[in-house]
């Protein structure tokens, strides 16, 4: 694992204070699926976003390699249940297409 190299201070996104009222109530892996779709949205300044279960699973690389994010490190099955156990879950999440392993999903809005 490389070093924590610190914060560029122009590098950060502003997530709601809200998204961390809610940690007590989600496992590890909802944690890092919801704070991943955070960064999309809220990094992005997006209202909706189509995230593939790859994407959340493995990151996000351009086409040059250029490695844009991570992912969660999570398996694919463990992103879709903990999607899944979101939408259930004080309806942290809506309005979410089909989740199939390779299937994009869109996501419309975190309902926090």
């Amino acid at each position: 694992m490389k070093k924590f190299q610190g914060v560029e201070s122009s590098n950060y996104t502003q997530i709601p204070n809200v998204y961390f009222d809610v940690i007590a109530d989600l496992t590890n892996g909802e944690f890092k699926v919801l704070l991943y779709i955070a960064r999309r949205k809220f990094g992005f300044e997006r209202d909706s976003d189509n995230i593939s279960i790859s994407q959340i699973a493995n990151g996000n690389t351009k086409k040059d390699g250029t490695i844009l994010d991570k992912g969660t490190g999570l398996s694919k099955r463990q992103v879709i249940k903990a999607i899944k156990s979101l939408v259930g879950k004080r309806d942290i999440l809506k309005k979410i297409g089909t989740l199939k392993k390779e299937e994009l999903i869109k996501i419309i809005e975190a309902n926090l």
